[in-house]
């Protein structure tokens, strides 16, 4: 049971580290929806976001897609014009702005894993990274 959950979490650090961000040219639309088939029209398109009770939906699009929202003859505005540009340096950023140095990214991973587990109780040291210290409380 222990070397599962200790899988589990290894491939979903790994996805973390590996994770690129948003496809290129990537942007951020807010499409007002009206009635219906506005909203059955858009998500006809597949695309990725979601749809709001409120009359709207926030859609992340390549340029490609976002012709075809125009094609539908939708109103949009474009609210992040980059989305990879956006997110780029977002938690060096915001870590900048309360003063804490940034964090390196194996030690975002670790943060992410003692966040969802309580296996994880020591950080290996820099010297032997390959070796990883758990119990089990």
């Amino acid at each position: 049971m222990r070397t599962l959950l200790f899988l589990i979490i290894i491939a979903f650090a790994s996805n973390i580290s590996a994770a690129d961000g948003w496809r290129a040219n990537e942007m951020e639309i807010k499409v007002l929806i009206t009635c219906k088939d506005d909203a059955l029209r858009l998500a006809g398109l597949h695309l990725h976001g979601e749809m709001y009770h409120s009359g709207y939906a926030l859609m992340d699009v390549t340029p490609e897609e976002l012709a075809q929202v125009q094609r539908l003859g939708l109103s949009f505005e474009i609210t992040i014009s980059d989305l990879n540009g956006y997110y780029r340096d977002f938690g060096f950023q915001k870590r900048m702005r309360k003063g804490i140095p940034p964090m390196s990214r194996s030690s975002q991973i670790w943060t992410a894993c003692k966040r969802i587990s309580p296996l994880f109780v020591k950080k290996p040291s820099s010297e032997n990274r390959s070796r990883i210290e758990i119990s089990v409380i």
